[in-house]
């Protein structure tokens, strides 16, 4: 408590030396924390991983998070152990290790999928598959110098990889964004809403549109995502309407027209790319 004290004592209106002074006192408290056993302990370990991460320290983090679960493992305290988890996926992910984050994000999931973090980690599960079978994909790059079994392999964990990451992606952008227009929630990311977009885009329409278009996404079935933007004022904010499906292509109209549904933006041509 005394740690988490100093924090809230730091002035508003603090300069960087001053906001240190305090950080460094909330630090030490959380230090102190660890020579007592108990849900304070873990806590306090997994706030001093977060500095970690604040001053680059990855491997120092990854290290007391591990310490603390590997603990929680047979004392639980599901505020040290939910957060622990979640941070520790986080980290594997932002490090672009996405094999071992998406078993760490998978487990967290499965224990704590009413978390506020578990709408931002349903999003780095697809993102793991996603890149995952790009990898596969890579590797298929020179197939003919492959045994035919290798070929077979890498072809599998790639389409595999893709409909697992199409089937966790959000069924709407708006639940991409946050809540309201004042944006995320104090505590963070909810189950309902990621925070990931701002408000503004992730609830555009004709009338109120992202930088002249607005936009909308759907999952059709499974494997399957279609999003389309269109200008809102067609000729003024844009010309062009846009679309995109699990292909990984970005389709358009032009000029602008209605774009049905998934498979009418895949029999658009001509294809910008992917």
């Amino acid at each position: 408590r005394l740690a988490e004290l100093q924090l809230s004592m730091t002035p508003p209106a603090a300069d960087e030396g001053q906001a240190h002074v305090f950080r460094d006192r909330a630090m030490e408290a959380y230090r102190q924390c660890l020579n007592y056993p108990g849900k304070f302990q873990y806590r306090a370990r997994y706030h001093l991983a977060h500095e970690k991460i604040a001053q680059g320290d990855c491997d120092g983090a990854i290290a007391d998070l591990n310490t603390n679960l590997a603990m929680l493992a047979v004392d639980k305290d599901r505020e040290a152990q939910e957060n622990s988890t979640f941070e520790l996926a986080d980290i594997l992910f932002q490090r672009q290790f996405y094999r071992q984050a998406l078993a760490r994000l998978q487990q967290a999931l499965e224990e704590y999928g009413d978390s506020k973090h578990a709408f931002t980690a349903r999003y780095q599960v697809a993102e793991c598959h996603r890149k995952i079978a790009e990898e596969a994909q890579e590797s298929l790059r020179d197939a003919e110098r492959l045994p035919v079994p290798t070929q077979e392999y890498y072809r599998k964990q790639r389409q595999e990889s893709y409909q697992n990451a199409y089937q966790v992606f959000a069924n709407s952008i708006a639940a991409l964004g946050p809540p309201s227009a004042t944006g995320c929630p104090a505590g963070g990311p909810t189950s309902a809403n990621a925070c990931i977009l701002d408000f503004q885009l992730a609830g555009s329409s004709s009338s109120n549109p992202k930088s002249g278009y607005y936009f909308a996404a759907a999952n059709p079935a499974p494997t399957q995502f279609f999003i389309e933007g269109h200008p809102a004022s067609a000729g003024t904010s844009g010309v062009k309407g846009f679309c995109a499906t699990e292909d990984n292509a970005v389709r358009f109209n032009n000029p602008d027209a209605p774009i049905a549904n998934h498979d009418s933006c895949i029999a658009l041509l001509p294809v910008i790319g992917n």
